[in-house]
This record gives C-alpha cells, sequence and structure tokens, in this order.
C-alpha cells in the first residue's frame, strides 16, 4: 500500500494499492510535465547541480478533487551521488542552503519594510 495524506480529506491517511498509486502517479506526472514542469536529461541534470549551490528535492503528489498537487520536500536532505558521480553522503536540504539569505532578507526587512511592498513574511 501506498499512505498519504490529501488536500480533501483534513488529516485523514489514504491508503492506495500500489497499483492504483502508480497510476495516479503517472497521470499527475503526465499533467505536470505538460504544464507546470519539464523533464531534462541526466546530463543537463549533472550541469546545473555543479554549477547552482541550490541542489535538490524530491516531490510530493498530494490528491486532491480535480488531480495532484505537487509538493517539493525542499527540508529533506537528499543524495547527489546518483546525478553527479559524488559519494552518497547527504547533502543539506535545499532550506538549509537557503537559510542565510532567508536571514539577509529578513534583516534587510526590519531595516525597511517599504522597500518589500506588501509581501507576507513567513
Amino acid at each position: 500500500f501506498y499512505i498519504t495524506e490529501s488536500e480533501f480529506s483534513a488529516k485523514r491517511l489514504l491508503y492506495y494499492r500500489k497499483p492504483v498509486w502508480s497510476i495516479f502517479r503517472a497521470l499527475g506526472m503526465k499533467k505536470l510535465t505538460s504544464s507546470q514542469y519539464k523533464e531534462i536529461g541526466e546530463k543537463r541534470v549533472k550541469i546545473l547541480l555543479e554549477t547552482h549551490g541550490v541542489g535538490l528535492s524530491r516531490l510530493k503528489l498530494l490528491p486532491k478533487t480535480t488531480g495532484m498537487r505537487p509538493i517539493a520536500m525542499l527540508s529533506q536532505p537528499e543524495s547527489l551521488g546518483q546525478y553527479c558521480g559524488r559519494s552518497r553522503t547527504t547533502e543539506q536540504s535545499t532550506n538549509d542552503r537557503l537559510s542565510n539569505m532567508l536571514e539577509i532578507l529578513r534583516y534587510e526587512y526590519e531595516r525597511n519594510p517599504k522597500k518589500f511592498g506588501a509581501g507576507v513574511s513567513g
């Protein structure tokens, strides 16, 4: 079974048989890759990971009444070994990598909140 929560079931867990979940996941990914995301090759992944300091994260799909909601798992560290030929050591999570930038933005916001417009800090 694949166990997940969903957007429409509040905090209840939903249990899907793995073949059923595979169909849902495939349909959800097909829709996402046709609109929001695009699939890139392994060569491009290696280049991006070596030149950008942000890293990567897993994508979790949550069922909703009209399809799937993609959730990037930015707080969980991900191993880059299979993508960059690095050892299987776990890298920092994307949130950890961006924490210094968040602190800089908070500092600048406290100094001059008018520069940030009507955004919501959170």
